[in-house]
């Protein structure tokens, strides 16, 4: 699922200066002292008093990246933001993300390489803050706090500057703790030996050089905050010129003319320019050997929702999410609309995060950092609903009911003290092109081995000992209001997660997904 980011032209962008007071080299903390927007007509020399972070985290050099809330396109979670810049490798330069932990339940930094898949990539906890005074909130234990400031550097094969100009150097701040090579190929997914590939089908570039790219930027649950805080909750990008060690300016480090370029603008939010960046046919190819490949199936049983996981190509891909995509016949779905029936999934939901919150913390114990649901359109690739904890009541075992209504109100007891969860999806734009439910599952824990990443590529969930995600993949069934019962109740599903089928998977479609499903209710 190619990920959908929604951007501003770059010239109608600002950043807001933040100038950062370090207290000293050893301080305990360092603060965020003020912010205030500044005039870029022409970018000012760098203060030889100041540091790099003092100098150049303003308007003039910094490129402002500032995430949007999915709008459902391209299959994306609504409950995601994304954020994002292509680059160019110049070894002449490097980019510098300067970012301000969030309030979100969850946050990735991927690069992706010129194939448009994952280089390197970092989740909040992986993140070394950017000074020991510092503290990264996402580590387990820790309570939250607010304005701790973290460093990624995109590197791309240039060598570290000899002599730093006065007013560009670090002043002791790690901006270098978190180092993405982007010269690298992304690991894997090559299909140069494999069997299916014609004999005259271009080979992979599994070595490189890399020759561009993206960052993406992504977060699940994120908090605004009126208080002052948040500025940097999605990083600023900084192109740095290795001869002095100093930042260029915006209008010489970010590229919008497709007819001049200059070797300095290495990033951009062009795409006719990002495209001269990107390996477009690697990015064919890995779509077409995409499509060679056979979908695979266990023991299948004719339930309304049968789930496979997709390919492990996706363009622009979240590395710490699995997902799991089940067709819904649309004779099921006319059914609910025009009998204004209801769509029942059951299941056990994982233990997640309770961050964001005041004085919350992981604990460590989390099977998944977060899960979701959505409902979409696969013909246009549109999500048209999505929902997760904290909107999904458990009962006192952790399991979900959710009922689903297509026009009908549902009989008065399906309430959260019944242990069930209502959404009224008649009031959604589009609701009756319904044919597809995916479910998401982020950062199992090592220990969890019920999560979306429990089923192979391309193969079903289901197999004959129950399923790979046992009782915590959703069941799905039609009920009429009359039959939802009063109190609910779970499905009754094999305890199967974890376990290893007898079995070997069968070759059931080349690219499409078994159409097995049953008739609605009546017919």
């Amino acid at each position: 699922m190619r990920r959908y980011v929604e951007r501003k032209p770059m010239h109608l962008r600002k950043i807001t200066v933040i100038a950062a007071t370090v207290l000293a080299l050893l301080s305990v903390s360092a603060v965020l002292s003020y912010a205030q927007t500044v005039s870029c007509t022409t970018a000012p020399p760098p203060d030889p008093t100041k540091t790099f972070l003092e100098n150049f985290l303003n308007n003039c050099y910094a490129t402002g990246l500032p995430a949007a809330m999915s709008a459902g396109k391209n299959l994306a979670d609504l409950t995601e933001t994304y954020a994002g810049i292509y680059f160019h490798v110049n070894p002449g330069y490097e980019l510098i993300l300067v970012g301000d932990f969030p309030q979100s339940r969850y946050l990735n930094i991927g690069v992706d390489d010129s194939h448009m898949f994952t280089l390197q990539s970092f989740h909040d906890a992986q993140l070394t803050p950017l000074a020991s005074y510092y503290v990264n909130p996402f580590l387990p234990g820790v309570t939250y706090q607010p304005n701790q400031l973290y460093a990624v550097s995109v590197q791309f094969g240039g060598a570290q500057p000899n002599q730093i100009q006065p007013g560009c150097s670090f002043g002791g701040l790690n901006f270098e703790a978190n180092v993405v090579d982007a010269t690298k190929r992304h690991p894997g997914v090559s299909w140069n030996g494999n069997p299916l590939v014609p004999a005259n089908f271009p080979p992979h570039d599994d070595v490189g050089p890399n020759i561009g790219g993206m960052v993406t930027i992504r977060q699940y649950m994120n908090v605004t905050s009126s208080d002052g805080y948040g500025i940097l909750s999605t990083p600023a990008a900084i192109v740095r010129d290795l001869s002095t060690g100093c930042a260029v300016p915006v209008a010489n480090a970010v590229a919008n003319d497709p007819t001049n370029v200059l070797p300095s603008q290495v990033i951009t939010e062009n795409k006719p320019i990002a495209s001269t960046w990107l390996d477009n046919a690697q990015i064919s190819n890995h779509k077409t050997f995409r499509d060679m490949k056979p979908t695979y199936c266990y023991t299948l049983s004719p339930v309304l929702a049968n789930y496979f996981r997709p390919d492990v190509y996706i363009e622009n891909p979240n590395p710490d999410a699995n997902y799991l995509v089940a067709q819904i016949n649309p004779l099921a779905v006319n059914w609910l609309v025009t009998q204004q029936g209801f769509l029942r999934l059951r299941f056990q939901l994982p233990t997640t995060a309770t961050i964001p919150c005041a004085g919350c913390s992981l604990t460590g114990l989390e099977q998944l950092r977060h899960f979701n649901l959505s409902f979409a359109n696969s013909n246009n690739n549109f999500t048209l609903a999505t929902i997760g904890p904290p909107d999904l009541v458990t009962d006192p075992n952790g399991f979900v009911t959710l009922i689903v209504g297509f026009g009908s109100p549902p009989p008065s007891y399906v309430t959260a003290s019944n242990y069930y969860t209502f959404l009224d999806f008649s009031t959604i734009s589009g609701y009756a092109t319904l044919n597809m439910l995916s479910v998401r599952t982020i950062l199992p824990a090592a220990t969890f081995a019920c999560s979306a990443s429990a089923v192979d590529y391309k193969t079903s969930e289901a197999n004959s000992l129950g399923g790979f995600m046992g009782q915590y993949i959703p069941v799905v069934d039609l009920i009429e209001g009359a039959s939802i019962p009063p109190v609910a109740t779970p499905a009754e599903v094999p305890d199967s997660c974890g376990l290893v089928p007898p079995e070997s998977p069968y070759v059931c479609q080349a690219g499409v997904y078994p159409p097995e499903f049953p008739p609605p209710p009546g017919q």
